[in-house]
Order: C-alpha cells, then structure tokens, then sequence
C-alpha cells in the first residue's frame, strides 16, 4: 500500500481529476481532495510467482482556469512493487543429467521463500510418474534458500510415456509441476 500527495504550484481542479494505473499490478484504492492537495492510496498486487515489478502510476489534472495553449497538467510516477515469495523453484524446467547404463537421472534445484524460514522442511513429497524419485534439502541459509539435491532412478513399470514432470508437493499450497528435459527410460 503507498499514499501518494500531489500539490500543484497553478490553480488545479483535484475533483476532476483523472486517476490512472494502467499495469495490472497497481489498484487505486482511494482518491481524495484536501483543500489544494490531492492524495491517492495505491495498492500493489503481484502475481504469486512475481518477486518485484515496475509500473507507472498516471494522473492527469484540469486547470482551474484553462487557457487556449494548456487545459490539464500531468504527472507520471514510476512505481514499484515488492513481496516476499512464500516459495519459489528455480529453474522452472528441471534439466536432468542422465547416466545412460543405469538409466538414472540426476538434476538440482533452487527453492526460496519465507515457507523456508518458517520450517526447515516445507516440501512434504516429490514424485515422478515412472521414477522412483530420492532428494534432499540442504538446510536454508539465512536468507531463506535451499538447494534441493534429486535422483530419479526409472521404474520396471515405466509408467505413462509422453514428457516427464516433476511434482512437488509443498504444505499449504497447490502442487507444483515442473517439466524435466533430457531424461531418457532405461535401455531394456
């Protein structure tokens, strides 16, 4: 939330004036004149996987008194919008390394996020369709990241073919599904 003043040094109509923030991630909550001041209260909203965005807030103003030349003064701020991520993985395709003879695939990822803060353990399960899947976290470090060591090693039943994800089970939200590139079945 922010509270943005205008004041304006020529005299200014604030009741009529136009209130802009284009981006999606900015919402005028309030707009309200005070005397020669106007004052809006903004609201940022990210998307969940959204750490930080810039936006640009818009106002446009009428003059008290227009004059042929200049009708309305403008103002553009720049905005930006920060949030803590509740957990986050990178990269959001897993790249597996392969071992060809045993068919066993290897890959590492990052995860971040105050979940990480609040437990040292906040996914509950990764799985594989076809794969038998082994990871371990690493402990957080102080800024709330992980690394998440994985080993998936191929099934006698492989399961459905078609492209392998990778599903994440973390508490308190929905699954997580990661698409894995280079993973090979095991030669028969």
């Amino acid at each position: 939330m922010k509270e943005l003043t205008f004041t304006a040094r020529i005299p200014v109509d604030w009741a009529k004036a136009k209130v802009l923030a284009p981006e999606s991630m900015l919402q005028v909550i309030d707009w309200q004149v005070s005397g020669d001041k106007g004052i809006c209260k903004l609201k940022g909203v990210a998307a969940e996987e959204v750490e930080a965005a810039n936006g640009v807030f818009l106002l446009d103003v009428p003059l008290a008194e227009p004059t042929p030349t200049l009708a309305s003064v403008s103002a553009r701020v720049p905005v930006s919008v920060r949030q803590e991520l509740l957990f986050t993985v990178t990269p959001k395709t897993v790249l597996a390394r392969v071992d060809r003879e045993s068919g066993r695939a290897t890959a590492r990822l990052l995860v971040r996020g105050k979940k990480l803060g609040e437990t040292n353990q906040p996914i509950s399960e990764i799985t594989c369709p076809g794969y038998r899947v082994d990871w371990q976290m690493m402990m957080p470090s102080a800024e709330n990241t992980a690394v998440v060591n994985l080993q998936l090693t191929p099934l006698a039943d492989k399961g459905p073919g078609g492209e392998r994800r990778l599903i994440l089970r973390v508490a308190g939200m929905k699954p997580m599904e990661l698409p894995i590139v280079n993973l090979t079945a095991a030669r028969d």
